[in-house]
């Protein structure tokens, strides 16, 4: 029995290995539309009564399509923050229509396969999560995983910017499937993704800020839609309905709040000390606040005042102790306070991230342990 139940996985182990092998050829866009057109022609002909999702689940339809057009706003927003870069994605007319073929197709089908097998496949869960990790892993981008096994920085962007990513998606698009019975996990995925098709910028934006939003998105829209599929039922009493609510809602604004905050969105934000050159001010494995400075005040610092500045693509936390007039230019000599000498280095007010404000003793190691296993290397000064 078992035997005849997992013998489904067959065809999806083929399929997962046919779209690994598609990624590494000369025309993969190509064969991979006409591949998943072939499974979407097949999904909709086994289940006619989902083919027009839209007449039922009106109202899920309708929240899905504002949270979505919500987060695409705030998506290009953030490129007020982190600035803009050109879209490499072909925005004219017929380079849309190409990239709504090769690109969105693909979505479809792993959607469409998902909304009919949870539904089926209900009751037998591990046979479930097997078929539904096959469809995680036919999306993850082999031609880029590849190369960035070869260090460790690289692995851990692609993890955070990448992996997490897309399982947080494909864990919302599961349980949005198991909740509606219908394709609506399929404008779930498809409408952020087409959006990004017809602009001619999108927001620059790291590793960090795309793996952070997209997971942010994911546990936004779960929160939204748990609390309307619970107002559906009146079986479930009051304070079952909302206090798990109210956690996600704490977790989520929590989370949100640290992503900004880490990434220096506030006036304040943290920064962790690798070296004793501040000692005994402040020392290794301590978290200083700096507080960003105005532009028509840097050049006016005083004396003594601790800054962070850039060198080197390292931050370095010193304190001033001397300020040098050169024409125009202002500039000003740092050192740290357990060196013996000042710094080699001259700092003028473009290098300058801010100043001290406070520090909290040891809770900045984890972030040390960090950088030194990514960077190969002990670092020598504080790097951010």
């Amino acid at each position: 029995m078992y035997k005849k139940q997992f013998s489904i996985l067959y065809p999806f182990l083929i399929l997962l290995f046919v779209t690994i092998y598609l990624q590494f050829t000369k025309y993969s866009q190509l064969f991979q539309f006409f591949l998943w057109m072939g499974i979407i022609g097949i999904c909709f002909s086994k289940r006619k009564q989902y083919l027009f999702f839209f007449s039922h689940q009106r109202k899920n339809q309708i929240l899905l399509l504002l949270l979505s057009l919500l987060f695409i706003l705030c998506y290009f927003l953030l490129g007020f923050f982190t600035g803009y870069q050109q879209n490499p994605y072909q925005h004219t007319f017929l380079g849309i229509f190409k990239n709504t073929i090769f690109l969105l197709v693909p979505l479809i089908g792993i959607e469409a396969i998902r909304s009919i097998l949870i539904n089926q496949y209900k009751q037998q869960k591990l046979l479930l999560q097997i078929i539904l990790f096959f469809l995680f892993a036919m999306e993850i981008p082999y031609k880029t995983l590849i190369p960035s096994l070869a260090h460790r920085q690289d692995f851990f962007q692609f993890l955070a910017g990448t992996i997490l990513p897309l399982l947080f998606n494909h864990l919302f698009a599961s349980y949005l499937a198991s909740k509606t019975n219908s394709f609506l996990s399929i404008p779930f995925r498809t409408f952020e993704t087409f959006a990004t098709f017809c602009f001619p910028i999108l927001p620059a934006l790291d590793w960090y800020m795309t793996g952070s939003f997209q997971m942010l998105k994911c546990l936004f829209f779960y929160l939204v839609f748990t609390y309307s599929f619970s107002k559906d039922v009146s079986s479930f009493p009051k304070q079952e309905k909302s206090f798990p609510l109210l956690t996600y809602a704490f977790v989520l604004i929590f989370a949100t709040f640290f992503v900004c905050f880490m990434k220096g969105f506030f006036t304040y934000s943290p920064i962790a000390i690798l070296s004793n050159s501040m000692y005994p001010t402040f020392e290794r494995g301590d978290i200083v606040i700096v507080k960003k400075v105005d532009k028509s005040k840097l050049q006016q610092l005083p004396i003594n005042t601790i800054i962070i500045y850039e060198l080197n693509q390292q931050y370095i936390t010193h304190r001033i102790v001397k300020i040098i007039h050169q024409k125009d230019h202002v500039f000003y000599l740092t050192k740290g306070d357990a060196n013996q000498g000042p710094d080699f280095e001259k700092v003028s007010p473009t290098q300058i991230m801010g100043v001290y404000t406070c520090h909290f003793k040891y809770i900045g190691f984890p972030s040390i342990w960090f950088n030194q296993f990514f960077q190969h290397q002990t670092p020598v000064v504080e790097v951010k």
